[in-house]
């Protein structure tokens, strides 16, 4: 696509022409409701722990079940309804039951912290909350604490239990049940929470009109999928409401494990993964000797991976079309993924329906290419907003989507990330950016992965801080890490603040390391 002729060279802004995506005018239930009924005998979901299958007759009888039984305890299209789950065979069914009720789906994740828990709590304020029996004791702590008054139903195989979800799923007529049909497309379909990497979650409102274009607009089919992250993640959202359009299997497994990541793939038959880079790269380091995958897709998003992983994952899967993708849970997709072998560091190219602009924060004035500033669009199915907080500082004067990311566009569009704003810091106020930084240090043979963080300075702003992942097997010395690293760097990057080696990272479910909790365990001197 000659991208030249949607670039505004003189106001410095890229504006994509828009593609005709129908809409369902009864809103996301209906539609994909009437999907699966496509689908009926197709494989939806298997979970790998435990062998069961189950196809769409069953998968939408069940959602049906679900949403019956909420309408019948009083919950409305006005409520909104909490998950806290890994992923397993019930939770995507409780998800789909809320969104035919037209209530609103609001997850968690049973790896947050108690207090980021009871903040998401009562930011959507729901009327029930269903968990897995590992998120019970945090959940109810959390609704404890948070003085609101919600019902818990945990996902259990003992329906004895007095808050069993068991009565949820059990059969009944159906003859009088309909899904809830939108009076607007423009309606909240769900709230997401934004990853809480660099401050506290907000909920992020999606509307029915967003979400189904996103569904309706999926770049290619797939067979089957697996990923790892919870609903409280775009990622594991997303292929659950197109597995139902497509008749997609979803192939359930709690954690990742690299070895048997691999060993899942051939037994399963798996034809498309998705990963966090940290993830990826020990992906790729338990690659079978001499193995030939029958993996068709390899998905890569999250963070930021090095294009040297990203060169050897594609000579080693030469079958398999490995894309490295952009989004936010404010606006899905926002750049399609694209594969040249000198553009590797490459997010890809523009999307149709976006307008793009680059500017830089501090002075508010658009850049031009190969200029690094934050990345803003303009998009028609983007947030409406965020849920019980002002969300009118998201966009700018101008109506344009702060994403709150530092990238750049080269001379063929094609667009590179350089960083989050808020993970750079300063040194004697010039900008540090993490990523170069961790980028350095993982050209060092023996380190598996790499983070950098700014430590506070009386005099200096900050003095940059790493901390280092060794592979397995591997040994070496702090200072002759820090040594090699400032071989390949200016005075103001020197790592002032040291080195550290860790033997792993705390994370999110969907692979981000954390890198507030990370800086946080570094000043209580815990690292």
């Amino acid at each position: 696509m000659d991208f030249q002729k949607y670039y505004d060279a003189e106001k410095k802004v890229i504006n994509m022409p828009k593609k005709h995506v129908p809409i369902h005018p009864d809103g996301l239930g209906v539609y994909l409701y009437e999907n699966v009924q496509n689908h009926l005998d197709k494989l939806a979901q298997i979970d790998v722990r435990t062998g069961e299958k189950e196809d769409y007759r069953s998968y939408v009888n069940r959602c049906c079940y679900v949403a019956s039984e909420m309408k019948s305890r009083g919950v409305t299209p006005e409520d909104r309804i909490c998950l806290c789950s890994h992923n397993q065979m019930d939770t995507n069914i409780a998800f789909m039951g809320t969104i035919y009720t037209g209530a609103k789906p609001a997850s968690l994740d049973p790896s947050l912290s108690v207090e980021d828990t009871i903040h998401l709590l009562k930011i959507s304020t729901p009327k029930m909350v269903f968990a897995s029996e590992d998120a019970e004791d945090l959940m109810e702590k959390a609704i404890k604490e948070s003085g609101l008054d919600i019902e818990l139903f945990i996902f259990t195989k003992d329906a004895s239990k007095k808050n069993s979800f068991a009565p949820f799923v059990a059969p009944r007529n159906l003859d009088d049940f309909q899904v809830y049909k939108v009076k607007s497309l423009e309606e909240t379909s769900m709230i997401l929470f934004s990853s809480g990497t660099t401050g506290l979650p907000k909920g992020i409102c999606l509307s029915h009109k967003a979400i189904i274009y996103h569904v309706e607009d999926v770049p290619f089919q797939v067979t089957s999928v697996l990923l790892f992250s919870s609903l409280y993640w775009i990622s594991s959202i997303f292929a659950t409401l197109v597995m139902q359009r497509f008749g997609t299997c979803k192939v359930i497994c709690k954690n990742f494990d690299a070895v048997e990541t691999w060993m899942n793939i051939e037994k399963f038959d798996i034809k498309t993964v998705f990963l966090a880079p940290c993830d990826v790269i020990n992906f790729y380091n338990r690659m079978p000797e001499g193995h030939v995958s029958t993996l068709e897709n390899l998905i890569i998003g999250g963070s930021h991976l090095n294009p040297d992983y990203l060169r050897k994952l594609i000579k080693a899967l030469p079958n398999t079309v490995v894309s490295y993708c952009y989004g936010q849970s404010e606006a899905f997709n926002l750049i399609e993924p694209t594969y040249r072998e000198d553009k590797l560091g490459s997010v890809g190219v523009p999307n149709h329906g976006l307008s793009y602009k680059v500017v830089n924060p501090e002075t508010e004035e658009n850049v031009g290419l190969n200029q690094e500033g934050e990345l803003r669009i303009k998009y028609d199915y983007a947030m409406t907003g965020y849920y019980n907080c002002d969300a009118s500082s998201a966009w700018d004067a101008e109506g344009y989507l702060k994403t709150g990311d530092i990238v750049y566009f080269d001379e063929d569009f094609h667009m590179y990330v350089v960083d989050r704003i808020k993970e750079m810091f300063k040194y004697k106020s010039w900008h540090i950016v993490p990523t170069k930084l961790e980028m350095i240090l993982m050209k060092h043979d023996d380190i598996n992965y790499a983070t950098v963080v700014g430590i506070p300075h009386p005099e200096d702003d900050n003095h940059i801080k790493a901390i280092v992942q060794l592979k397995d097997g591997r040994t070496a010395d702090p200072e002759e890490i820090k040594s090699f690293a400032e071989s390949f760097l200016d005075d103001r990057h020197r790592i002032r603040a040291g080195v550290t080696i860790v033997k792993d990272f705390p994370v999110t479910p969907t692979g981000k390391v954390q890198r507030r909790i990370l800086k946080d365990l570094v000043m209580k001197g815990r690292i």
